[in-house]
This record gives C-alpha cells, structure tokens and sequence, in this order.
C-alpha cells in the first residue's frame, strides 16, 4: 500500500523513558520498542534505524519529495550510508518499503524525471530498456523519431538494420544509390569512356530494354538486370547441386579408399 504522508522529523527523536545515569532506556521512534541506547545508534535494530535515518533527509514538497542527504557522484541519485559501511539507493529503499520487492533485472524509473525524489507515486520499477527509451539520451531521442531527415517515413517497411547496429531509412538508400550511379555515369560520358555506339543499343540480346530499373553500369559497359539476376540465380542453384553431391561423396570417400587403395605392409 503506497504512503502518501511523511513522517514528522521530530517524531524521530530519542525519548528517554526510564534506566539510570549508567544505563539509560529509550523508546524507539519506528518500532516503539524499548531499548538501550548504545554509540551511534538511534533504533532498537538496524532495520529501524535505517527507517530512522531515511527518513531525516527527506523534505516534502507540493508535487515530490525530495532527498537532502547524500548523493552518488555524477548521477544525482540519493544514497544513505550506515554506520556500519553498508550503503542503500535511496529511491530504490523507498520503493521497496511502500509498493513491493523489485523484480530481478528490474531498475526504478522516476516519472516525474527528478532524480532526488522518493515519493513512491512517482516510482515505477521497469527494464533497464524501458528506462532508457523513457529518457532524454540519444537512443530515446533517435526511437521516437518518426521520420528521416529527408522527410521519409520510418515505418517496418522503410526500415533496414545495418550490420553495425541503428536503423537506415530504406528510400534514402535508394536515392543515395541512384545519385550515385548518375554521377559516376555523368562522369564517364564527360571523360569519353563511353561510346556512341553504345548508346544506340537500347535492349539486350536476349530482348530486354536498357530502361533506367533494367540497367546495371559496371566500369564503361551497360548489363542488363533481368539477365544479370537469371545467371545469379542459375549459379547459385548449381553450386548447390555440386555441394550436394560432394557430401554425399564424402560420405563414401573412406569407404572406397580403405578397400581399393590399402597399402600392404612393408617386409624386409
């Protein structure tokens, strides 16, 4: 059950309730629980005193509740420490206390993006992913983008994932090839590596147009794409048919071998 009051600080102060100038009995301010104050302890177990020692550093305000003790350095993060070395996250403490466990490999997503809050309203426990992509770093910027910087749209269509890892608009591509090409092609005709003769063909031998989609320029000559895909597909459809083959010529490679080429021993 979520709290949403804070503690008054002075209810967290040391009430002596009964001993002697030697032994002094005090009440404990989390549990009620009498006790014998001994150095540097304000509860009568650990547990209440790190509740006890929580609690001091936290000061409510209109919207969050914010940690005044200590931080981690660089993150902004709260952080307490005991007496005893031990050390707790102050958001991750405050989430456990008043909502539940966190699940393994779960971390505490703060929704209302202050990091020194520990309201529990205000923390969620998610994926590390979910916490990132929740973020303003450059993987959440770059997820939530919906078009390129040309103005395409990111869709699952659109999309291609690089060996390196991001995403690659697909029509950008496709319009960096074709730049591409035309330049390299202005470039040939401006040099004179193409002839006129060859411009005046305009279909294959096999009858297919040099249109713009049908036409592949490697160096200073014209192929044909249809053509092109036909002998690539052909390849790959024998190659495969010879590797089959020689498998199941390896399978029977020892065989032959151990009964037609035995060497006999030698004699002296």
């Amino acid at each position: 059950m979520v709290t949403t009051n804070v503690p008054d600080p002075a209810l967290f102060e040391l009430q002596q309730i009964g001993g002697n100038r030697r032994r002094k009995v005090y009440l404990c301010p989390a549990c009620q629980t009498p006790f014998s104050r001994r150095a540097n302890e304000c509860g009568c177990s650990p547990a209440c005193r790190l509740f006890i020692r929580f609690w001091r550093y936290v000061t409510k305000t209109e919207t969050c509740w914010l940690w005044t003790g200590a931080k981690v350095t660089g993150t902004g993060y709260g952080c307490i420490v005991m007496p005893n070395r031990s050390s707790y996250m102050a958001h991750r403490l405050s989430y456990a206390w008043h909502v539940g466990p966190i699940p393994d490999g779960y971390v505490i997503d703060h929704l209302c993006q202050v990091r020194n809050c520990v309201r529990p309203e205000h923390l969620e426990a998610v994926t590390n992913a979910e916490n990132l992509l929740r973020g303003n770093g450059v993987c959440a910027l770059n997820k939530r983008k919906t078009h390129c910087k040309r103005g395409h749209l990111l869709d699952e269509a659109n999309i291609s994932v690089p060996p390196q890892g991001g995403r690659a608009c697909r029509q950008c591509k496709r319009e960096w090839d074709k730049e591409r090409r035309e330049g390299q092609r202005a470039a040939m005709f401006a040099a004179g590596w193409v002839d006129a003769r060859t411009i005046r063909i305009t279909h294959c031998q096999r009858g297919h147009p040099f249109d713009e989609a049908n036409t592949i320029w490697y160096k200073t000559r014209r192929r044909c794409r249809t053509c092109h895909n036909a002998r690539a597909r052909d390849y790959t459809a024998r190659k495969r048919a010879a590797m089959v083959r020689g498998e199941q010529l390896a399978l029977f490679a020892p065989a032959q071998e151990s009964q037609w080429l035995r060497v006999p021993p030698l004699r002296r």
